[in-house]
């Protein structure tokens, strides 16, 4: 038998394999699958049964809803504290320019020692009077009010401030009512919390150092420290006896964000 004649043999029971194969598959009743139940939790906490396909799909498009809301939700979060952030600040100062650190320095006044009547009931009057004259400055945002300086954003700060204080005396021999030192103090406030109307955060005591011929003392006082602020936060300096302020032209107070 030639070779030919295999292959053509071959080929046609191939082809009948297949057919019969074919018809087979053509007369075969289809079976249904049973459907495995599956039980899991809605979102309401509710447990709910279904087809183990079915009730995978479910959930998982219920995970994925949540998923979107809770990243939609952070993102509104962020952006509301960023508004509010700005809004507080501007609040302040509407016009400040917050690439620049928000800075000041201010010199002293002739109208330091003018006491209110609170004032003079109080152990450490505060100075309510500075310069913003020559060699002064308030920028980017800080604010001068009523002697106190007004923190435009959160951050550490260097606070300083120097008050030459001078007592004349007339008479031969040093009163002996005479302080011994001066008190001084860096003190904030701040409208939002009203828990704590007022915190000292720096203070320093001075000896009085007296002239050879007893007529005079003289106080130098010079504060100064690191400090963390928060917005709103009202910074100002008190004195235990502000009328012996005399020569305000050396005296100055200032902070810058560091």
């Amino acid at each position: 038998m030639s070779v030919r004649c295999i292959a053509v043999m071959v080929f046609v029971l191939d082809v009948l394999v297949l057919s019969v194969v074919l018809a087979l598959l053509w007369t075969m009743r289809s079976k249904n699958v049973d459907c495995i139940e599956l039980c899991l939790p809605d979102p309401q906490g509710k447990m709910v049964c279904d087809c183990r396909v079915t009730r995978f799909k479910s959930v998982l498009e219920q995970e994925f809803i949540k998923s979107q809301s809770i990243e939609k939700e952070k993102l509104q979060k962020k952006r509301l504290e960023t508004h509010k952030g700005r809004t507080k600040i501007h609040y302040f100062s509407p016009n400040s320019d917050w690439d620049m650190k928000p800075v000041a320095h201010l010199s002293g006044s002739t109208l330091t020692a003018e006491m209110t009547q609170e004032d003079k009931e109080t152990p450490m009057a505060p100075i309510r009077k500075w310069e913003q004259g020559n060699n002064c400055y308030l920028q980017n945002g800080m604010i001068l009010r009523n002697g106190r300086l007004v923190v435009p954003i959160d951050g550490l700060y260097h606070i300083y401030s120097f008050v030459d204080m001078y007592q004349d005396y007339t008479f031969d021999k040093m009163n002996e009512t005479i302080p011994m030192s001066i008190s001084m103090g860096v003190f904030r406030s701040n409208i939002l919390r009203s828990e704590i109307p007022e915190e000292e955060m720096i203070c320093a005591y001075r000896p009085y150092e007296k002239s050879r011929n007893n007529r005079f003392t003289v106080y130098d006082n010079y504060i100064g420290a690191d400090v963390q602020l928060q917005a709103g936060d009202e910074v100002y300096i008190r004195v235990s006896n502000i009328t012996y302020v005399k020569n305000p032209s050396r005296n100055v107070f200032g902070m810058h964000l560091l």
